[in-house]
């Protein structure tokens, strides 16, 4: 065997390594003092409470679909279940795609699924990397696969760390709802001063695990564009799965937001424009005449914010002492999450594939929010992230009704 990877054949073709998926919640079961010690292969630490979580999300305040699409039309109060938070730790462990951990013959990630298990076990069996994870993993049958490393260096850390990397890794939003939160989860359990290994692509990244008091030393750049071996490796669980933020989520970006933040500026009212990624052809779901909205935006006293001009502190700040926020749905919306409660919210939505994720988030983040919906363009004819147009002036209209409300 090649004695770089064991992966690898003499002749430096692939041998064929099996591993089986597990459920991290039947890991066995440890205290959290013993996730830095304990001499089991994988184990798992359960946050109390120790059982599935309920949320109630309250429904949109308006429903606004001026080309009458029809989109968002039973759109209500919904329940989102989530798994109890985890931590877990494995022994010379293996990290390989977004956020799977290899042990010797198992894989998992950091969220358990529960009835959704053979959902995700097929879409990690597709082929594409996007829904693959950038794993590698080939379904054999059910909850086997082999791994295919087609050549990835391997990167070897000689120490424990703290993984915090999560799905999507190169998306903003995700990052925030996703990724931020298990800093509560390393904090409550002690272990903040491991070194933290995370996907860190942008400068943005790293300002605002800053902000929430991570030292850039003790940051490790994760990529997925090799295979990371490390002696221990701890991993805080997806907290909220459906973008639903818990109480100990929310209390983390509240705390912040008051920190830096300052105070609701009263009559503030922000525009979260898309409109320089879209000249520059740097995103998909273009709107067609954003140029015109913000031109008549701007006419009644809306700033026009460009999040990617702004520092993460700049962003915290924008966001939370702005009185009314509107926007449509992206990466950028997610800043949302350091508005103060009671903040307004005016959500442009074009499709409805994320609007489950969307909603959830403005809801436990306790804002008045709304939905305005834009017609996609009919000679688009992409599944999703098509281009689109709003109705400017109902939009326009709904500003000023929602701002005297």
């Amino acid at each position: 065997m090649n004695e770089l990877d064991p992966r690898l054949n003499d002749n430096g073709t692939e041998s064929q390594t099996y591993y089986n998926y597990v459920e991290p919640l039947t890991l066995p079961r440890i205290d959290r003092t013993a996730l830095t010690m304990c001499d089991t292969s994988s184990a798992v630490y359960v946050e109390p409470p120790c059982s599935e979580k309920e949320f109630l999300r309250y429904a949109p305040e308006f429903i606004d679909d001026p080309a009458s699409t029809g989109t968002f039309s039973g759109l209500s109060a919904a329940t989102y279940r989530s798994p109890a938070s985890f931590i877990t730790t494995t022994v010379n462990a293996e990290l390989i795609g977004y956020r799977t951990v290899l042990g010797s013959k198992t894989f998992y990630t950091d969220q358990s699924f529960g009835n959704s298990e053979n959902q995700f076990l097929s879409r990690l069996a597709e082929p594409d990397d996007f829904p693959n994870e950038d794993t590698g993993l080939r379904r054999v049958n059910d909850k086997t696969f082999r791994l295919e490393t087609r050549s990835k260096p391997i990167r070897l850390i000689d120490t424990t760390v703290v993984s915090i990397n999560s799905n999507e890794p190169s998306n903003y939003g995700s990052f925030l709802f996703r990724v931020i939160p298990k800093l509560f989860s390393i904090r409550e359990a002690g272990l903040g001063d491991f070194p933290v290994l995370v996907y860190a692509n942008h400068p943005t990244y790293v300002q605002l695990l800053e902000l929430f008091g991570v030292d850039e030393k003790a940051i490790i750049r994760y990529s997925t564009n090799s295979i990371t071996k490390v002696t221990r490796v701890i991993v805080p669980s997806l907290r909220n799965p459906n973008a639903f933020l818990d109480y100990e989520s929310r209390q983390l970006f509240r705390q912040l937001s008051r920190q830096i933040g300052g105070t609701v500026i009263t009559g503030r009212k922000i525009y979260v424009s898309r409109l320089n990624h879209s000249m520059e052809k740097k995103t998909t779901r273009v709107m067609l005449n954003e140029e015109q909205l913000v031109e008549r935006l701007s006419k009644v006293g809306v700033e026009i914010i460009a999040p990617e001009s702004l520092s993460a502190r700049e962003q915290v700040e924008t966001f939370s002492t702005a009185d009314m926020v509107i926007g449509p749905s992206g990466a950028a919306m997610f800043n949302t999450v350091f508005c103060r409660p009671g903040t307004k919210v005016i959500d442009i939505e074009s499709e409805a594939h994320w609007i489950y994720a969307h909603t959830g988030l403005f809801s436990s983040s306790e804002l008045r929010y709304g939905l305005f919906v834009g017609k996609v363009d009919p000679n688009d004819t992409r599944p999703a992230h098509r281009s689109w147009t709003v109705d400017v002036d109902a939009l326009l209209d709904r500003v000023i009704d929602f701002s005297r409300s």
